[in-house]
C-alpha cells in the first residue's frame, strides 16, 4: 500500500541508508547536539528580554526561550545532515513543492477540529466544570499574546514532526515500514517522559499520537499537513481552551479558561493535560483507523512529481 508514497520515497535520494538501530543512535545524538547549540540562543533571548514587560513582552521572552530556540536548532541540524551528510534535498524529508499553502492549512484546521472534539466531549462527560467555564475576562489582551506564541508553536511542531516523522521515520523503514512506524512513535513519547504528570495513560496516547501522526503523514504524502496539525493541536490546546500541553505550563494565557477538572485522572488527563485522558484515546485511534482507510482507497498514481 505504501510502496510508491511519495514520503516513503523520499529517503532513496540519500547516498546512503544506515540500519535503524544506527538511525535511532544517530537520532539521538544529534538531539544532543541541538541542545547543546540551544544554550546560547537560550541564555542571549533571554538577557534581551530580561525588561520585556506585560503579558506581551512576557509572552514574546517566553515564545523565544521556550519554542524558538530550543527547537530552531533541530530543525537545523537535521536539514544539515539531510542536504550535506545525506546528499540529498530538503524537500525529500516531505516537504514536496505541490499545494503548499493547501496541506498545511487543511492539518491547521484538522487540528482545530480534533482538539475541538476533545474540549466538546470533555464537557459532554463532565470533565469540565461548565459553570466555571468562562472567556477569559482580558480576552482582547489574551488573544493578541495567543498570536504573539503561535509562531513559536508553528516551529515546535514541524521541529517534532521533521525529526520523528520525517528523518527518523524515513531512516527506519529502510527495509519495512511498519518499523519506522514503531520507531518513531516509541521515540516520540519517550522524548516527553520528564514531562510533568505523565502517566502510563499519557505514554500510551502519545505513542499513538504518533501511530497517526505517521498514517496522517503517509496519507498526505507530505510533512507540511502534520506539521500544522501538531501546531495547531498544542496551540489550541493551551491558548485557545486553557488546557495543559503534555504536563506543560501555558504560554501566552488561553482566550477560554476551563472549569476546574473533575473526575477521575484517565477521564481529566490529570496535571498532564489532554493528552492523558482516555478521550483522546478515542479520537487518535479513530482518526488513525479513517486514514488508514482512506490511504487504502486512495487512486494508484504511476508517478509523482516530489522535487
Amino acid at each position: 500500500m505504501y510502496k510508491d508514497n511519495a514520503l516513503v520515497k523520499g529517503a532513496a535520494a540519500a547516498r546512503f541508508r544506515v540500519h535503524p538501530i544506527i538511525a535511532v543512535i544517530l537520532f539521538i545524538v544529534m538531539i544532543i547536539l541541538s541542545e547543546l547549540l540551544a544554550v546560547p540562543f537560550i541564555l542571549f533571548f533571554t538577557h534581551i528580554s530580561t525588561h520585556w514587560e506585560g503579558l506581551i513582552g512576557t509572552t514574546a521572552s517566553a515564545t523565544l526561550t521556550q519554542l524558538v530556540a530550543p527547537f530552531a536548532p533541530i530543525i537545523l541540524v537535521i536539514f544539515l545532515w539531510v542536504r550535506f551528510a545525506e546528499g540529498r534535498k530538503i524537500s525529500t524529508l516531505g516537504f514536496f513543492k505541490n499545494q503548499i499553502g493547501l496541506q498545511y492549512l487543511k492539518g491547521f484546521g484538522l487540528g482545530l477540529a480534533l482538539m475541538g472534539l476533545y474540549v466538546i466531549a470533555a464537557y459532554l462527560l463532565g470533565v469540565f466544570s461548565l459553570q466555571d467555564t468562562l472567556l477569559n475576562l482580558d480576552a482582547p489582551l489574551i488573544l493578541l499574546s495567543t498570536l504573539v506564541v503561535l509562531p513559536g508553536w508553528l516551529l515546535q511542531g514541524a521541529a517534532e514532526e521533521i525529526m520523528t516523522r520525517g528523518w527518523l521515520f524515513q531512516a527506519a523503514s529502510r527495509k519495512h515500514i511498519l518499523t519506522g512506524v514503531i520507531l518513531s512513535s516509541s521515540i516520540f513519547a519517550l522524548l516527553h517522559l520528564g514531562n510533568s504528570g505523565i502517566s502510563p495513560l499519557a505514554m500510551i496516547n502519545l505513542i499513538l499520537y504518533g501511530l497517526f501522526a505517521s498514517v496522517y503523514a503517509l496519507y498526505t504524502e507530505n510533512l507540511w499537513s502534520i506539521c500544522a496539525f501538531h501546531s495547531a493541536w498544542n496551540w489550541s490546546q493551551g491558548n485557545l481552551f486553557g488546557v495543559s500541553v503534555s504536563g506543560t505550563s501555558i504560554l501566552g494565557g488561553s482566550v477560554m479558561v476551563t472549569g476546574q477538572t473533575q473526575g477521575e485522572a484517565y477521564m481529566t488527563g490529570g496535571t498532564f493535560g489532554a493528552e492523558g485522558s482516555i478521550i483522546v484515546t478515542l479520537i487518535l485511534l479513530t482518526a488513525s483507523a479513517y486514514f488508514l482507510y482512506k490511504t487504502y482507497k486512495k487512486p494508484k498514481i504511476d508517478e509523482k512529481k516530489v522535487a
